[in-house]
């Protein structure tokens, strides 16, 4: 039986699938299947990703013009792997040891709920271009419990497709949330993030580039600058600025949970305190991570004076610091 499934959702996209699929197959991993949820296409996009003839790609022929957000959604309800991960056919994959390194931690932790990693931005001219989240490559993002304030104080989004969850918890979302319903596709894995943060499941950062999001004219970067729906992401925005509030509020509440939903541990006064001291720590040195120029961000200042002596004094400085915070036992 195989480990993982990447559920990847197509809708004429034979100018791309090619080398999506190349980038699936060319992991150093093998246990793996790949899970096509195809939504009726009329181009030459099937024909082609049978042309490779390979026995781990299966194609399920959904009926309809059936939206990305169903799509996944029925995918999902397809799999037994213990791990799953999400990819579209336009966009693919970077480190070809991706899937082992993942598979990897997770097997060995078991109490890991998800693994994700940085991402890159490949545009209309077929060139990688930009490395998102640019910010957070030079030092290691907290994880498990610690990620909690860091993720708070950075707001920092776990990239969709750069992400392998158990496939148990991301069933156990889509069961008890009724987040399918009234959301377009932009939504979705910014709410399975932050369900599974919310209710205590724990995540660790690799520090590398998974995978490449493609630029194109129906991708959801250039659908969400469409004037119809500056609105809609502005909402969206403040639903999920929202969201992580509730979760501040209700700290002194909070519980820790492997991915077999046993409790790990628990807040109390003193780990409340300790998140208190790391949260600020974040909130003054990072930028939040979605905004480019954050001139009040300690970590941004010093990188416009990486040539000074000060920089590698000060930036050495907030990693043994951060260090010193990963290793206590704060919520243990």
């Amino acid at each position: 039986m195989k480990d993982l499934t990447i559920v990847c959702v197509n809708k004429n996209s034979e100018k791309f699938i090619l080398q999506s699929i190349k980038t699936f197959l060319s992991q150093d991993y093998s246990n793996f299947e790949i899970l096509i949820m195809d939504s009726d296409s009329k181009d030459r996009s099937i024909d082609i990703i049978k042309s490779f003839n390979s026995d781990i790609i299966k194609v399920y022929n959904l009926e309809g013009n059936i939206n990305e957000k169903d799509a996944f959604r029925i995918g999902i309800s397809q799999i037994n792997t213990e791990y799953i991960t999400f990819m579209t056919s336009t966009d693919g994959y970077l480190d070809n040891e991706w899937f082992s390194k993942a598979i990897k931690i997770l097997n060995n932790d078991i109490e890991l709920s998800f693994v994700f990693a940085n991402s890159a931005r490949r545009n209309e001219q077929n060139k990688i271009d930009k490395i998102n989240q640019e910010f957070f490559l030079d030092f290691q993002i907290p994880e498990k419990e610690y990620f909690l304030p860091f993720y708070l104080s950075t707001q920092y989004h776990v990239n969709e497709l750069n992400c392998i969850w158990s496939t148990t918890i991301v069933k156990k979302f889509i069961n008890q949330e009724n987040n399918f319903n009234n959301e377009l596709l932009y939504d979705l894995f910014e709410s399975l993030e932050n369900w599974i943060v919310r209710n205590g499941y724990l995540g660790k950062h690799i520090n590398t580039l998974a995978n490449y999001g493609r630029i194109h004219s129906e991708s959801l970067t250039m659908i969400s600058q469409k004037h119809s729906l500056k609105e809609f992401i502005k909402q969206k925005n403040i639903s999920l600025q929202n969201k992580r509030k509730k979760i501040l509020d209700n700290l002194h509440n909070m519980t820790f949970f492997n991915r077999n939903s046993v409790v790990i541990s628990k807040v109390d006064p003193r780990r409340l305190f300790n998140f208190y001291i790391n949260y600020y720590f974040y909130k003054f040195f990072y930028p939040p991570s979605k905004i480019s120029k954050p001139i009040y961000s300690i970590h941004y200042i010093l990188s416009k004076f990486k040539y000074f002596f000060l920089y590698f004094i000060l930036r050495n400085f907030f990693k043994i610091t951060i260090r010193t915070f990963n290793k206590n036992k704060f919520y243990r």
